[in-house]
C-alpha cells in the first residue's frame, strides 16, 4: 500500500489544476497541487482538466455551487468531470488511487 499514489480530484479557485496529492508518496513526487506538465498523463486528459478548471471558475460561485444562470453549464461540467475520472483511472492504472470529489451542485 505504501507504493500507491493517492490522487484527490477536486476544484478550488486559482488552483494549478484539480489534481491534488493525497499521500506523502505522491506529494514527494509531484507536490501538493499537481502541475499537469509534470504528471504522467496524456495531452488529451491535460486538455480536459484545463478546460474543466476554466469552466469551474466561470460557472461556480464562492460557495462552490453553480451560479443561478449557469445550471446547464454545471451539468455539462459534471459530465466532463466523470469523463476525466474515467480516463485518469484507465490511464494511470493500479499504482494510483483516484479519489473523486468533482461533483458540482446545481440545486
Amino acid at each position: 500500500m505504501e507504493n500507491i499514489f493517492i490522487i484527490r480530484v477536486f476544484f478550488d479557485f486559482s488552483a494549478i489544476s484539480c489534481l491534488w496529492t493525497g499521500n506523502d508518496n505522491a506529494e514527494s513526487r509531484w507536490g501538493y497541487n499537481i502541475n499537469l506538465d509534470k504528471f504522467p498523463i496524456s495531452e488529451n486528459i491535460k486538455s480536459l482538466i484545463i478546460s474543466a478548471q476554466n469552466d469551474f471558475e466561470n460557472i461556480v460561485d464562492l460557495n462552490f455551487k453553480a451560479k443561478n444562470d449557469k445550471k446547464l453549464e454545471a451539468e455539462q461540467l459534471n459530465k466532463k468531470c466523470r469523463e476525466i475520472i474515467h480516463l485518469l483511472k484507465n490511464e494511470l492504472g493500479d499504482e494510483f488511487s483516484i479519489i473523486d470529489k468533482l461533483k458540482i451542485e446545481t440545486t
